[in-house]
């Protein structure tokens, strides 16, 4: 892993699905290891209690002698198999891991890998992923949009690649599991108004501010009353500099909600979710939450966020950036309640029927035992 243990967010979701995989593809959990760059607050809750397989390894920026320490603890341990977040084909880590005895490696990308080559820098990118032998056997995506970037970016060969999307918790995320005011209550919002929910982090291509704008529009230039803001998230005075961006009276319709545990209630007590990335975002595992919740939702036309959502059936797209657009996209939404309704219905079977995260452990699994195990 590239991030310290228990993060807090959607890599630690999928910490958890990654140990869970190994053991369902065989693996005795004696026999599964974690590096992290740092331990945060010990083992994590899911973790058996009698296993203490962790190591403190920095994959991404290591030293000499951290590399002696870290192929002595994979030979000590008869390590052959390993399965990396995000690990690059060129990074240095790959030789070191080979030279330790691992016989297989698989990298699992959270995100996408580069941006798309013109033709002569990518058939120099894939010059040195055929060059580098040492490099990942395979490389797992969450989306079509992802693995695509990776190819026409990065050089990867499609054979080397695998589609595996996120998957949610349909059992915690789910419509009826709060009452229909928590959200009100907890943020003090007017009953009269509708819910338009966000999560994520706060940086700039995550788009809060193309949101901001939106509701300054409703607000002051179509004098909305009935639409309420609540952006889940910020940490540490994150939200502040969303306040220049707009006049004081807009934000009697925004609540910076922080970072909850309950989220699950707070999306279900809303009226619709919106993920308004400016930049890149192919696989946001809120659009996952919150359709899995009953959610309709109103994303940017990015990437992998139009392969969940599709006009008019289970929510609608805007052009990235284009705050007026995502204003009329909320209107329309709020004025039609029924069809805000099927649209949540359609999402929650969606998710049910394809993005469960058994779905993805089991999926998880089976690459792990064939293209790892079975494939010595």
């Amino acid at each position: 892993m590239h991030s310290e243990s228990n993060t807090g967010y959607a890599i630690e979701k999928l910490e958890k699905i990654f140990y869970r995989a190994s053991i369902d593809a065989g693996f005795d959990r004696d026999e599964v290891f974690f590096a992290y760059p740092s331990i945060k607050r010990g083992r994590p809750e899911w973790m058996p209690h009698d296993n203490n397989n962790f190591a403190c390894f920095n994959y991404r920026k290591f030293s000499t002698g951290d590399a002696r320490v870290f192929k002595k603890y994979l030979e000590d341990n008869s390590v052959k198999f390993v399965f990396a977040f995000d690990l690059q084909p060129s990074n240095s880590v790959n030789p070191l891991l080979r030279s330790a005895g691992v016989q297989r490696s698989l990298s699992y990308w959270g995100a996408p890998m580069g941006s798309m080559s013109r033709p002569l820098k990518l058939v120099l990118k894939k010059l040195e992923v055929m060059l580098r032998r040492s490099g990942p056997d395979y490389y797992i995506f969450e989306s079509e949009a992802m693995r695509e970037l990776a190819i026409g970016g990065r050089g990867i060969p499609k054979k080397k690649t695998i589609i595996i999307p996120t998957g949610v918790d349909i059992g915690r995320f789910k419509p009826g599991c709060a009452s229909q005011d928590f959200a009100r209550e907890c943020y003090n919002i007017p009953e009269n108004r509708k819910i338009f929910c966000y999560s994520g982090h706060m940086e700039e291509r995550k788009g809060v501010h193309v949101i901001v704008k939106a509701m300054e529009s409703l607000v002051l230039g179509h004098q909305r009353k009935d639409i309420h803001f609540l952006a889940l998230g910020n940490k540490h005075g994150e939200e502040k500099r969303f306040y220049d961006m707009a006049p004081k009276e807009v934000f009697k319709y925004i609540t910076f909600g922080g970072y909850r545990d309950d989220i699950e209630e707070i999306f279900d007590s809303s009226y619709a979710g919106i993920i308004a990335s400016s930049g890149w975002d192919s696989w946001p595992m809120s659009v996952i939450e919150m359709g899995a919740s009953g959610l309709p939702l109103i994303v940017s036309r990015l990437q992998g966020l139009l392969e969940f959502v599709d006009d008019d059936e289970n929510g609608y797209g805007f052009e990235p950036g284009n705050s007026m657009q995502l204003s009329e996209k909320m209107a329309l939404l709020a004025d039609c309640p029924e069809k805000a309704s099927m649209m949540g219905v359609n999402n929650r079977k969606k998710v049910v029927d394809l993005y469960s995260d058994v779905a993805q452990q089991t999926k998880l699994a089976d690459v792990i035992a064939s293209r790892l195990v079975l494939s010595i």
